[in-house]
Order: structure tokens, then C-alpha cells, then sequence
């Protein structure tokens, strides 16, 4: 290709692998950048196709429509967190291809820039993009348009691509591909069908050629659904019944409202009327289970579904009293693409009602969307409108039975011919059912336990959704849209970079392999050209990589994917993505000290707040150091010699630089460094993901868990980002204070790993448990520091939800999958709470295990542990046990020979590793005497209460004494909660003392009666 370019000193462009001629007409595309040459226009206007950049673009456009169509404005740094920017494509346009419809430019940082911008006010050009900024898009600044002239094209770009700028550096990957396209689409067009923004507003109008669906609607008969009740009572908490391609939003009292069909919201609210009452004003009854939700009084009752995999929610009300009675319904729509983008995207929406059926039938007016609303009996149906939404009422008289369908279709999809109401709703619960089985089961001596489990990973899959022309991946959080920004964003139903990976985890750890493996080729399909994973994808197509933890993340995920898979084949295809991220992830440690970095490319979890402004953080590198580890075996797979040395390298860099976080004069690793070198010295929840991972040796390890039991971080609910006595703490700060399930589950995998086991276990019932309120069977996304009571977003969360599950299975049982060294790890962890335990469907590749455990006590202060389990052929078994830190005379018998082991103390509990045995089943009993038995607290929250202060927060022992440090209100209150978990064998005595100058800070002292 011959590109002729016409710039001056203040502009610059980045050509590739393209000719540069001196002569333009030889050119086969003129570049004009930034400088409008008179002269030289005449010669290419309708000769040449040509690109016009800045005040250029401006001045041709000037000639062409003959008139003033540009304005412009001086490019001013926001006060915004990120103040990115770009452009936006309406649906698709050759000039983004591989830049996912749309990308940022810019990253201002510097408030001193004399650059202009220009934004096309014109009727005759074709817009091409608009401005994209940060999670936002303004489609008033036309920046991108063209025109055609006797078939040569003009491309007029309004800013953000001046290659002189220092805003550009840091995007450079993307603008130099964006040159790349728009200088293909010059030359050789499209192959596709091209789209340009239109300029329309949000009308609604009635269609009469719109053609009802004729979809037959078969009633709903009796069935085999799944009797897994989650609730039922009188409230008016939120509800959702979520499928693959919809969610709809209720409440316990009958009221209905959103329906979404990702990614529109086919429906504003559903309300019903029984001769003339409104059902939410009754006093109504509710069950809900995991695959419907059924309302209920004397005379009726209202169950509600959706399907598994088609958009489609149905509806059967069923009379119980033999009368006759009056139907009215009320469906407020708006058809309403999700945010970013505006209401008039779509160009408004048309109508039109079945005069023989009353079916409304309903679409965006470019065709994107095709929706209904239909009932099994013919209906009288009218309709009322307001500025954005339109109401349509149906009205029908009814003496026994009713059944009403609502869906809505993309271009993509076939509207079906006949909706089945019994036949969709056993496809769900058969689909629930078969999950529940084939994953990783748990039986316990506590049912509620096994039930709460069965929930969350129940609460977790509901969130693996499917977009057409985007694809299948894993949400974050549903809820209803609010007013003002969020007013077209359900919660968080949309496709989250760092979330579904910490949820992947969890996956993986019950074998649902097939979803992170969808998850995974989400990600890798909008994978940013330098390898960048996405922190945010609409369900409207839009990308935002905003976040820097969603790349080592995605590292550390695909590592155990192989490792809980062992499919070498998906690494094999996707090799290339994978090494793309781990070069991202080492381009980001800008000065080469080992620690990668947030300053520019995103926030590695905290996003804002007092806690905001690591230039390296603790978390993200932690995250790092785990990814490299798993990178090198991945290499070394691959017989990629020179990724395996790099990662080699960069690991020896990152863990000296890990101790940059140590505050000697605590003990305790801090938060983050700053850009200046500066330290951010607070000790967050974010420690505990180090932890976890490994980042910190075991016996710092302890060190760090301890605080977290304490009630200056826990509440009965969960862990506090910070603490109390921080300075900074605010109860309903998002990042301040607040508990998120996600800390909690951290926190939780983080005390399992420290031998903190008490704690472990009572935060991660503080997860399972809390589905019990507010959004029954569903864990939310925050609740509040001080006081029982949701604080966030979302009542029902995927990451709050697997951290109910992440912990269980990696905590709890000590399961860990290594198919690379074929190897099995488990290190069960009960605690003194649970004496039964049975699991099934522990897998790894195409081997599964089950455990057994039972405790038992052969004499007063005697007891017996006993573990059952299989080794498949082909693998080793490296098992360990925990028992209680006061076990003493401890024997182990290894399929009945007595064994040495290894013992590594914990805060409550110590481990017994054994050596590794090659034989194909494992019968392990430990033997022990207790000087006493220590259950943990386990948590039971009033909604809307402050939290109780009875905490374990560690035990030791001096010499022959145990000292069991524990918080309380009072005296008394320690001496009554310790009744209830606390029992001291013949031979021994306790006192309990307060621990000057600590307040509310108990003793136990048990000590062994003098002889």
C-alpha cells in the first residue's frame, strides 16, 4: 500500500509495513494529519481516497457541505478516577476490527495539553464513532465520520490520535492497529455490512404489518420439579428466576419486575389485578425453589418460571375457589438496550396488537429485538404511553387456570412455535438436579450445612449466561436497574473480567469444568491485542479493560484448569493467548523491581476511596507471583523454553519484592507501595489473599491471619476490608468498611491455610448462612460494617456466592488437583463442630475421589479420627489430617501399620503430614487425647443488628498450659458463649482473666492439675 502523508511538527502517525510515497498521485490513500493543505486537496478530492485528522478533518468537511458542521473543544483532563479516551462504533465498522467495536486512545495524566478536539455537527456524512470515555459513551461527539466523493472515500477522524501526544504511550498497541484498519477499509472496503450511528430519536409508533408470533402455549401440568424449598413466608425481599438467555426480577409480596433479555430489559414491571386488587397488596404467601418462584393466597396461586436456555418467562396463575374471576395484567415496557449506550439507540421501538388473540408483539425499530406477550386465552388488550415506556393491559376473565408467555428474540434467534410450560420447567429442575449429582457432593452430621452448600453452588451457575453475537461466560450480580446512571444496569448482569475468574476457582474446585472452560474463551475472544483481559464486557457489546488483576488472574485460572483437566489440547490451542497475557502481565512492572503495576493499568481490586492509590499492590502481586508459578509448568508443557525463562526470572524478582510489603515494626503485610516509593501502611483483607496463595511463609502466614478474628475486622456476617481502629473505617464505604462475602471467603482460605481453623470455619458459615436472609437462597454483594443489612449493589453476587464453595473445598477438605505431576493433595480440616463428613466427585481429569470422615470418641477425653479414601491408578496421594493444636499422644495408623509424620503447628489446629504412599486406597486413623474440646462459634445473625463479640481469636501453649485468647462484651458473656464450645477433660483446670490494657480481650487458661 502507498501512503502519501501530509503533518507538521506537531503531529506525528505510526505506519507499518506501508509504502511512503512523495508523490500523491502515486498515493494509493492520502493522509492528511492534522494540517489542512489546500493545494493538495483539490488533487485528491474524489482522485484519492483520503483521511482527514484534527482541524482537517474540520476544514474538508467544510468544503463538502459547504457550511460550518464542525466544532471543537481543548482537550481538558477530567476529574474522573480514569480519564480515558476514544472512540465508539455503532455495531460493527471494518475500522475496528480486533479492537472489539471500540477502544481508548488516550489515558490523560497531564493536566498542561493544548490539543483540540473536533466533533462533527453535520447531516450529510455517515458517523462512524463517537466518544467512548471512561465506562461511558457520549454520542453527541460525533469524532469519526465520512463521505464518499465519485467512489473514493473520505474519513474524517476529530482527535485522539496524535502519536506526538504523551497521552497515547500508554495504548499505543491499539492505535497503531486502528491505523492498520482504517487504512484496509480505504483501500479494499468491507466485506461485511457496514453501520454507522444513526440520527434518530427514541419514537414509539403502532405497526400494523408486525405479524403476531402464533406460538402455542401449553399449560403447565403437574411435574417432578426439584423439592429443594429455599423459603417460604410472608416478606418483600427481591427474588430472580435466571436462564441462559434471561433474568427476571420479583419480590416475596407478588410484585414483578424487570425482565431482561441480555442485553435488553423486554420489560420495566409486570403487575397483576384480581378483581381489581393488586396481588402485591395482598397478603401474600411465598415459596420459593431453586427453579421457581410460587406466590400464593386462599384463592389462587401464581407460579412463575423461566426456561433453561430459550428467552422466554412464564406464568401460570391457577384459581383453587371454582369462580369465575376478572384478570387484569399490566406489562410496562420500554425495550431498553443495556448501558453504555442510550435509550434512542435502537431508534425507538414499534407495535402491534393481535385483534383475535390480544398478543402484543413488539420490536426495536432497527430489528435487533422481536419480542411478546401472550396469554393461553384470548384477551382484551389496550395500551397507554409515556415519554420512554409504553403500558399495555390485558384483561381476560378467569375461572380456573391461566398461563402468559413473555420473550424476546435477537436477529440471531428462531422464535419457537410452541412454548411448553411443564416440559421447560423439568428441563430446569433436570438440569439443576444433574448438577447438584455430578459435581462435588458433601454430606455432613448438619443438614443445614449440606443444604446451604447445595444452594451456593445452585446461586453460582445461575450466573453462566449466553449473549448472541458476543457469547457464554459468567456474569457478576443481579439486581434491579436504578434511577440515574444505573438506570439500564440489572446489578452487575454482565460479563466481569476479575470476578468470573475468582468464581472459576470455585468451579473448578467442584469439577464444572465446562463452564470455565467457556469462561476462559470468553475472555480469550476479547482479549485486548496485547494481551489484556478485560475487566468489563456489557451484555451491549462494549469493552472496558479497566482493571489490572484480570490478566494474572487469568493466568493463575488457566493453570488450574490444566490441573484440574488435564487438557493439554484447549493449552495447546490457546497457547498463544496465554503467553500474549503473560507478556502484558511483564510489561506492567515498568522499572523491573519485580512487582507489577496499577498506576496505569487499572485497579488491582480496590477501586476507590481512602484506600485507593498503590502504584504496586500486595494483592495483584500476589496473584503475580501464583501465575508465574503455574506459568512455568505451563511453559515447560509447551516446550516453550524461552517463556519458561522468562517467568523463571521474573519470579525470582517478585518474590524478593514481596517483602517491600513487610512493616517490621507490626509484623504485618501492608496494602500497597506508591508511585513515589511511598507505603500505603494499612493492613487490609487484601493480606489474606497472599496467604493464601502462598505468597507469605506459614509462620508469617499466622501472624497475619490472627487480627482477622478479632472483632476489630469481623462482624457475625462476614470480614471488614479494614478495621475498626483504622482511622479510616466507614461501615458503608464501599471500600472502607463495608463486608463483602468475597473478603470473607478470602479471609476464610486464608485461616485454613494458617491452621486458624475456628476461624476458617465461622467465616466461611458466615457466607453460607447469610442465603438465609434478605434475597433468600442468594448471597449479596455488601453488606453494611456495623449492622446486618445489605450495603451494595447486588443481592445476588457470583463471587459471594463461590466464596461459600472456594473455601469448603480447598479449606475445609484440603483438596487440590495436580494432573501436571499427577498428584491428588488433600489435607482435611474439620472442625470440632462436624463429626461426619462424606464427599464424592473430588476430580481431577478423568479420576474422581471420595472421602470419608468420622470422629469418635472411645473414652472421656479419648478419640479416634478416621478417613477413608481411594487412590486412582495412575496418581500419588499426598495426604495430611488436622487435628486439634491440644491433641496429645497422637497416634496414626496407615491402612493398620503405625506411620511417622510431620507436625506443623497452627493457630488452632496442627497438621500431620504423612509420607506419600503408592497404594490404591488410604485408611487412616488418628488417635489422640484432648486436654480439652474447643468447638468454633458459629455465627447466627439477627438482619438489621448490630454484630455479638464472643470471638476465638487464637490458642498457644506455654510449657504445659494452653492460653486461648478469645473476645467478649464481659466476663460473664465469655464464661456463658464458652459453655456452649468449650468442655475441659478430668485432669485439667481453666480460669479466664482479661488481658490488660487490651479492652474486651479474654484469657482461658488451662492448665493441668499438680499431682
Amino acid at each position: 500500500m502507498r501512503v502519501f502523508v501530509v503533518k507538521n511538527d506537531f503531529f506525528d502517525l505510526s505506519l507499518e509495513n506501508v509504502e511512503i510515497v512523495q508523490n500523491v498521485d502515486k498515493a494509493d490513500v492520502v493522509w492528511f494529519h492534522g494540517i489542512f493543505d489546500p493545494h493538495t486537496v483539490q488533487r485528491v478530492l474524489g482522485h484519492r481516497h483520503a483521511v482527514f485528522y484534527g482541524e482537517a478533518a474540520a476544514e474538508v468537511s467544510k468544503i463538502i457541505e459547504q457550511n460550518d458542521v464542525v466544532e471543537s473543544f481543548e482537550l481538558v483532563m477530567s476529574n474522573d478516577p480514569w480519564d480515558k479516551r476514544g472512540f465508539q462504533s455503532y455495531k460493527y465498522h471494518p475500522i475496528f476490527e480486533s479492537l472489539h467495536g471500540g477502544f481508548y486512545t488516550y489515558l490523560v495524566l497531564d493536566k498542561d495539553t493544548s490539543e483540540k478536539v473536533f466533533c462533527y455537527r453535520g447531516k450529510k456524512a455517515r458517523i462512524v464513532a463517537v466518544e467512548k470515555r471512561y465506562i461511558s459513551v457520549i454520542r453527541e461527539n460525533a469524532l469519526i465520520w465520512e463521505y464518499e466523493l465519485d467512489s473514493k472515500k473520505i474519513l474524517c477522524i476529530g482527535g485522539y490520535l496524535n502519536f506526538k501526544s504523551s497521552h497515547i504511550q500508554y495504548n499505543i498497541h491499539e492505535a497503531k492497529q486502528f491505523v492498520k484498519n482504517i487504512l484496509e477499509y480505504m483501500l479494499s472496503g468491507s466485506k461485511k455490512p457496514l453501520h454507522h450511528w444513526p440520527s434518530c430519536f427514541n419514537e414509539t409508533k403502532i405497526d400494523r404489518g408486525l405479524e403476531p408470533t402464533r406460538i402455542s402455549i401449553v399449560p403447565l401440568d403437574e411435574c417432578e420439579a426439584l423439592e429443594l424449598l429455599v423459603h417460604e413466608g410472608f416478606g418483600e425481599d427481591y427474588a430472580n428466576l435466571c436462564g441462559r438467555r434471561i433474568l427476571a426480577n420479583l419480590k416475596e409480596n407478588g410484585e414483578f419486575d424487570e425482565v431482561w433479555v441480555h442485553p435488553f430489559r423486554i420489560v420495566k414491571s409486570i403487575s397483576f389485578k384480581i378483581d381489581g386488587k393488586k396481588i402485591s397488596e395482598q397478603k401474600i404467601f411465598h415459596r420459593i425453589y431453586p427453579d421457581r418462584v410460587i406466590h400464593e393466597t386462599q384463592n389462587f396461586k401464581l407460579t412463575s418460571f423461566v426456561s433453561l436456555e430459550k428467552p422466554i418467562f412464564m406464568i401460570q396463575l391457577d384459581f383453587k375457589d371454582g369462580k369465575t374471576h376478572k384478570l387484569e395484567v399490566d406489562f410496562n415496557i420500554d425495550s431498553r438496550i443495556m448501558w453504555p449506550f442510550d435509550e434512542a439507540f435502537n431508534c425507538g421501538k414499534s407495535f402491534n396488537i393481535c385483534d383475535e388473540t390480544g398478543e402484543v408483539v413488539f420490536q426495536t425499530s432497527d430489528g435487533m429485538l422481536k419480542a411478546f406477550i401472550k396469554m393461553n386465552v384470548p384477551t382484551q388488550t389496550r395500551w397507554s404511553n409515556d415519554e420512554n415506556s409504553l403500558t399495555f393491559t390485558m384483561s381476560t376473565n378467569v375461572d380456573d387456570s391461566v398461563s402468559i408467555c413473555l420473550g424476546g428474540f435477537l436477529e440471531q434467534e428462531q422464535v419457537p412455535y410452541e412454548v411448553d410450560f411443564t416440559a421447560e420447567l423439568i428441563e430446569y429442575s433436570s438440569f439443576l438436579k444433574n448438577y447438584l449429582n455430578t459435581t462435588l457432593q458433601l454430606e455432613t452430621n448438619d443438614e443445614l450445612f449440606d443444604r446451604m452448600f447445595q444452594l451456593a453452588k445452585i446461586g453460582t451457575i445461575k450466573f453462566l449466561t449466553s449473549v448472541p453475537g458476543i457469547g457464554e461466560g459468567l456474569m457478576a450480580g443481579y439486581a434491579n436497574s436504578k434511577p440515574g446512571w444505573f438506570s439500564a444496569r440489572p446489578g452487575y448482569a454482565w460479563y466481569f473480567g476479575r470476578d468470573s475468574e475468582w468464581v472459576s476457582m470455585a468451579l473448578l474446585d467442584i469439577g464444572d469444568w465446562e463452564t470455565v472452560k467457556k469462561n476462559l474463551q470468553l475472555l480469550m475472544k476479547y482479549q485486548r491485542i496485547d494481551g489484556k483481559i478485560f475487566h468489563e464486557l456489557t451484555s451491549s457489546g462494549v469493552v472496558h479493560f479497566d482493571a489490572a488483576d484480570s490478566t494474572p488472574l487469568f493466568l493463575l485460572v488457566f493453570h488450574r484448569y490444566v490441573n484440574h483437566t488435564g487438557d493439554i489440547e484447549f493449552l495447546r490451542e490457546n497457547w498463544k493467548n496465554v503467553v500474549k497475557a503473560f507478556e502484558f502481565c511483564l510489561s506492567s512492572d515498568r522499572n523491573n523491581d519485580g512487582l507489577i503495576e496499577n498506576t496505569i493499568e487499572g485497579h488491582g481490586w480496590i477501586e476507590g476511596g481512602k484506600l485507593y492509590g498503590s502504584d504496586a499492590e500486595l494483592y495483584l502481586n500476589a496473584i503475580w507471583l501464583s501465575a508465574l508459578k503455574g506459568t512455568i509448568e505451563l511453559a515447560e508443557l509447551m516446550n516453550d523454553s524461552e517463556v519458561k525463562r522468562k517467568a523463571e526470572e521474573a519470579l525470582q524478582r517478585t518474590k524478593r519484592a514481596i517483602g517491600r510489603f513487610y512493616d517490621e515494626r507490626t509484623g504485618l503485610y501492608i496494602l500497597g507501595i506508591k508511585h513515589n516509593g511511598g507505603r500505603l501502611n494499612h493492613f487490609t483483607v487484601m493480606t489474606a489473599v497472599a496467604v493464601y496463595l502462598g505468597a507469605i511463609g506459614f509462620e508469617d502466614a499466622k501472624r497475619q491471619v490472627i487480627p482477622y478474628a478479632s472483632n476489630d475486622f469481623s462482624t457475625d456476617w462476614g470480614v471488614r476490608i479494614i478495621s475498626k481502629s483504622s482511622g479510616i473505617f466507614n461501615p458503608n464505604g464501599y471500600h472502607e468498611g463495608t463486608v463483602w462475602p468475597l473478603f470473607t471467603g478470602w479471609v476464610s482460605l486464608a485461616e485454613f491455610k494458617a491452621g486458624s481453623t475456628h476461624s476458617g470455619f465461622n467465616h466461611l458459615l458466615c457466607n453460607l448462612l447469610s442465603a438465609r436472609h434478605f434475597a433468600k437462597g442468594y448471597i449479596s454483594e455488601v453488606y453494611h460494617g456495623e449492622v446486618y443489612k445489605p450495603s451494595g449493589i447486588c443481592p445476588h453476587q457470583a463471587w459471594s456466592e463461590s466464596m461459600a464453595i472456594q473455601p469448603l473445598v480447598e479449606g475445609l477438605l484440603g483438596f487440590e488437583a495436580n494432573f501436571l505431576n499427577r498428584k491428588i493433595l488433600l489435607s482435611p480440616q474439620i472442625p470440632w463442630n462436624m463429626n461426619e463428613l462424606r464427599v464424592k466427585n473430588l476430580k481431577v481429569a478423568t479420576a474422581s475421589v471420595e472421602l470419608s470422615f468420622k470422629r469418635i470418641r472411645t473414652d472421656e477425653n479419648h478419640f479416634q479420627e478416621v478417613y477413608q479414601t481411594e487412590v486412582p491408578e495412575g496418581y500419588r496421594m499426598d495426604f495430611s489430617v488436622w487435628v486439634p493444636k491440644q491433641a496429645e499422644n497422637i497416634d496414626v495408623l496407615l491402612n493398620g501399620q503405625r506411620v511417622d509424620f510431620e507436625v506443623l503447628e497452627g493457630v488452632f489446629n496442627k497438621k500431620l503430614r504423612l509420607k506419600e504412599e503408592n497404594c490404591s486406597e488410604l485408611n487412616v486413623i488418628v488417635s489422640y487425647t484432648l486436654p480439652f474440646e474447643l468447638a468454633a462459634v458459629q455465627p447466627d445473625p439477627s438482619p438489621f443488628c448490630p454484630s455479638s463479640t464472643f470471638r476465638l481469636v487464637s490458642l498457644t501453649k506455654d510449657e504445659s498450659d494452653y492460653r486461648l485468647l478469645l473476645e467478649a462484651s464481659s466476663k460473664d458473656e465469655a464464661l456463658e458463649e464458652l459453655s456452649k464450645i468449650f468442655k475441659v477433660h478430668r485432669g485439667f483446670t481453666f480460669d479466664v482473666f482479661e488481658e490488660a490494657p487490651r479492652k474486651n480481650t479474654f484469657c482461658v487458661l488451662v492448665k493441668r492439675n499438680e499431682r
